[in-house]
């Protein structure tokens, strides 16, 4: 019984004004007001951001490869192929 009375009084915790703020709410009513009020938005560096990190991620899971290894791999053999012209023989 006491699970469900406080499931009754512990009304609704909705974002509030700042990113790392929350609002505690006693009504639905009132949480669709603060949430009218302060919407989640999201600035354009962090969707751009966001953007880039799924199709990094898709292209990774989705071709079996990492452009990164393919790079620091060609990287490696030119560094190897110079270190082997330039050692003594």
């Amino acid at each position: 019984m006491c699970a469900a009375r406080a499931l009754v009084e512990g009304g609704l915790v909705v974002p509030g004004t700042a990113p790392d703020e929350m609002v505690h709410v006693s009504s639905y009513r009132e949480a669709v007001e603060v949430r009218r009020k302060y919407p989640l938005k999201a600035g354009m560096l962090e969707m751009v951001k966001d953007s880039l990190q799924s199709f990094w991620l898709w292209h990774r899971y989705y071709f079996g490869s990492e452009p990164r290894s393919i790079i620091q791999g060609s990287l490696s053999d030119r560094k190897l192929k110079k270190a082997v012209e330039e050692s003594p023989r």
